[in-house]
């Protein structure tokens, strides 16, 4: 059996009166003061060890902090396989598929010149001139050093009309390699444009001199003989020469130069040929605005088929919204369908993107006259006007003279031309 001791006569034992934990916590208080006091009548010397301590161990928290705060790394895409498909579709010639490709990853290669002298030719014969201007920018960053670079600088400043620029950078691609044809041919261009007709043939006929297989100077010349010299016959002569040098070399100019070629049959009544050449540049590059602008031009003013022309025009601007050609010849088509109100906004439209061509503010008058509203008519005719009399073109001149009569202003018949409410113009008229 198991007797309990009642709790009363369990033996209780006896309390230190000096426990051994209360002297060792007093042995270590006087420890850390005798410590501390060391270290102040010491301060000169602890000092370097103790700031170092201090921020040892700030700095890890930091370090700690920052890597509990950053997010995880984003893996980045290897943008070799799309370099690939992009360099393939551009061999064959589909330069918006390559496009497409090409322009999300140049971060990716911000020193490749070649992938972004291509990208800039690409955007040139697109007709998408602002992005064209940025890209060339670009190239030269790429690489300050390199020929090509300012070259397709040059000749992207000449598409946009600042032949200033263009000369000057063509000028420079030319110092950085004597011997580059195409910088050459880009300068050519430029000084054609600057209306130094002359110089230009010479410094095409340099470029052709110094490469036999330069589709840019063949092509420079046939420019500059069509348009400058009015030679039909000797600049598609050299158009086809470049076109069939750019399907071996650099198959995506060859778009570009097969609108040139078009452009020539449409000033030869060729209608059949023009529209199977621009088919063929739209099978292969359907967002070549340069093709849809000039295949409109031909089903409106030649094959006489504004619905047709229409769906062109419409695409042409749906890709570039700041195409003043192709909003221009939208008005127009809209006119001939009788849809009034919409060709006063595409001309509308034309003007406020900056055109500066006189014919395009009499049409956009004409189109208000038309809707009853002379007082918007006036808006454009009086600016337009100013333009014609700087022109010098006495035909357009009585035209415009004709809107103003019909809204009631009187200019005092400064010309002896009939006027006709609907001018045609030249097959230039663009």
């Amino acid at each position: 059996m198991n007797i309990r001791t009642p709790q009363k006569y369990r033996r209780v034992r006896r309390r230190n009166v000096f426990p051994c934990g209360r002297i060792l916590l007093m042995v270590m208080m006087l420890f850390f003061i005798a410590v501390g006091i060391g270290i102040y009548e010491n301060a000169d010397m602890f000092r370097p060890y103790i700031d170092q301590m201090a921020s040892t161990a700030v700095s890890g928290v930091q370090n700690q902090s920052m890597t509990m705060a950053a997010p995880p790394p984003t893996a980045t895409k290897d943008p070799a396989s799309d370099l690939v498909s992009a360099s393939n579709f551009w061999e064959r010639g589909a330069v918006s598929e390559a496009l497409r490709l090409y322009l999300p990853i140049l971060d990716s290669v911000p020193n490749d010149v070649a992938i972004h002298y291509r990208v800039t030719l690409g955007l040139i014969t697109q007709g998408d001139l602002e992005r064209a201007i940025e890209l060339a920018e670009r190239t030269v960053t790429a690489n300050p050093f390199s020929s090509d670079a300012w070259a397709i600088r040059a000749w992207a400043y000449d598409w946009t009309g600042d032949y200033g620029t263009a000369i000057a950078s063509a000028l420079h691609a030319r110092q950085l390699n004597p011997e580059n044809a195409r910088a050459v041919a880009f300068l050519a261009e430029a000084y054609f444009a600057a209306g130094q007709t002359q110089r230009a043939l010479t410094l095409a006929e340099d470029a052709i001199n110094l490469d036999p297989d330069s589709f840019e100077a063949y092509r420079a010349r046939a420019f500059i003989n069509w348009y400058g010299l009015f030679d039909s016959v000797t600049a598609l002569r050299d158009f086809r020469t470049a076109y069939d040098i750019a399907l071996v070399t650099n198959p995506a100019a060859a778009g570009l130069i097969a609108v040139d070629i078009a452009g020539i049959e449409i000033g030869n009544q060729n209608v059949q040929g023009a529209l199977q050449v621009l088919n063929g540049v739209l099978e292969v590059n359907p967002e070549n605005t340069l093709a849809l602008y000039w295949t409109g031009y031909v089903y409106l003013r030649q094959v006489g088929d504004p619905a047709q022309a229409n769906s062109y025009l419409l695409r042409c601007v749906d890709l570039d919204a700041e195409n003043i050609d192709c909003y221009y010849m939208l008005g127009r088509s809209q006119m001939s369908l009788e849809q009034t109100a919409t060709a006063a906004e595409s001309f509308a439209r034309t003007i406020d993107l900056g055109s500066q061509v006189a014919r395009h503010y009499w049409w956009a008058g004409n189109a208000q006259i038309a809707l009853g509203n002379c007082t918007s008519a006036l808006e454009y005719l009086r600016p337009g006007y100013d333009l014609v009399l700087d022109d010098g073109d006495i035909e357009l001149t009585g035209n415009f003279e004709y809107l103003f009569s019909l809204c009631g202003v009187n200019l005092g018949g400064q010309t002896d031309t009939t006027p006709t409410p609907t001018p045609e113009g030249s097959e230039g008229d663009a």
